[in-house]
């Protein structure tokens, strides 16, 4: 009798969260589109919000009293005509909005401050061995940051903040993530819409900007590990780091090294620096010792050729597993020689796929990224 009264309390118990989850989905999707509406607009009044959103006027008041207070919106008074007053209007504060991005890095923390039009207004960097403070210390340099921004322009607001951790302030093989509160420290400090993201998954919303607002990008990084950059219908998948995964342990070599995976020739060890320095030494002789691959390319020695024409199949299956997997517009890639990319790119539209848009990625502010990533975040993806 009793057990059954316990498993009735503790079902209802679960009914009631669910049911408060969906309440505040519901409560956040109806906010998003007030949001959208409002921003989309070059003015619209609050009896036009709660017809489109369906919410009485008073619950719709709400919502743009809230976006007022945070300085999003602005509101335009009509002048007086003949029938009296018209309501007001509210539309996006555009001139007046700022965008904070805040890269901290091992041996570094930087920021960028932009405006809705992209243009650096603020920038600063000081170089700390991150690793070395507390993280009280350093959580209290990014309220300095952010403390020296709205000081420095009073009559602005800063709209949305993006902080990005470099994945080297949470090792691979590591379960501890020192920033993971970082985001909601900041905002209950501030106010202010704080978002976080790993420095590669910021980059994408540069590319997405310089192209169109294409929404479906990926990048492709093979550095100290294989990196991936993913966005997907204009959204960043939280769980990147697992998609990384999969892709590193794809089957590049069926006879190759047998990996700490359990399987063999995964891709990871034969892209990334230390297994392209690993190969390298393994066609090292006296004449050759030392030379670099792409020394070893412009002077056209054969060992390298045959190097550069593997590492470009191995590319070649990276692109192939990635269009097959995300379908994207743009499949960007950056950190290999040139060369090796474009034998890699010419071997895939071999294979008769269907065409996909390829960008070679040069060397990226990834402090300037991140505050666009915060434009995008707090503002630009509920521009219609």
């Amino acid at each position: 009798m009793f057990q059954n009264t316990y498993n009735i309390i503790k079902c209802n118990m679960k009914l009631m969260k669910l049911y408060i989850m969906i309440k505040k989905s519901n409560r956040q999707e109806i906010k998003n589109l007030a949001k959208e509406l409002i921003f989309s607009s070059n003015g619209i009044t609050r009896r036009e919000i709660a017809d489109k959103t369906g919410l009485d006027v008073r619950t719709c008041s709400s919502y743009v009293d809230e976006l007022l207070k945070q300085g999003l919106i602005c509101e335009k008074i009509p002048a007086l005509n003949s029938a009296g007053r018209p309501p007001s209007l509210y539309c996006l504060n555009s001139g007046k909005l700022l965008f904070l991005g805040i890269v901290l890095r091992t041996e570094s923390i930087s920021s960028n401050l932009i405006d809705m039009d992209n243009n650096v207004v603020k920038e600063s960097r000081e170089s700390i061995g991150i690793e070395d403070e507390s993280k009280l210390r350093v959580i209290n340099r990014i309220f300095d940051i952010i403390d020296d921004c709205i000081r420095a322009f009073p009559d602005k607001r800063t709209a949305g903040i993006c902080i990005s951790v470099s994945r080297w302030l949470r090792p691979p093989l590591s379960f501890l993530d020192t920033f993971e509160e970082i985001a909601e420290i900041v905002f209950k400090r501030t106010g202010i819409a704080v978002f976080r993201e790993l420095p590669i998954n910021t980059i994408t919303y540069s590319i997405r900007e310089e192209n169109n607002d294409v929404r479906n990008i990926v990048l492709f990084h093979p550095g100290k590990v294989i990196e991936l950059g993913i966005m997907k219908n204009g959204i960043v998948p939280g769980n990147t780091l697992s998609l990384e995964h999969e892709l590193s342990h794809t089957k590049a070599e069926r006879s190759g090294e047998l990996c700490y995976c359990g399987g063999n020739g995964c891709l990871e060890h034969y892209v990334t620096d230390a297994a392209v320095r690993e190969m390298l030494s393994s066609i090292e002789t006296e004449e050759n010792k030392g030379i670099l691959l792409e020394d070893g390319l412009e002077r056209k020695l054969p060992g390298y050729r045959k190097l550069a024409d593997k590492l470009s199949e191995y590319c070649c299956l990276a692109f192939e597993k990635l269009y097959k997997t995300y379908k994207p517009e743009i499949l960007s890639y950056t950190g290999l020689l040139p060369e090796i990319w474009e034998k890699a790119v010419g071997k895939f539209n071999k294979t008769g796929k269907i065409k996909v848009k390829f960008i070679c990625l040069g060397r990226v502010d990834t402090t300037y990224t991140a505050a666009l990533t915060a434009s995008y975040k707090a503002v630009k993806d509920f521009i219609r």
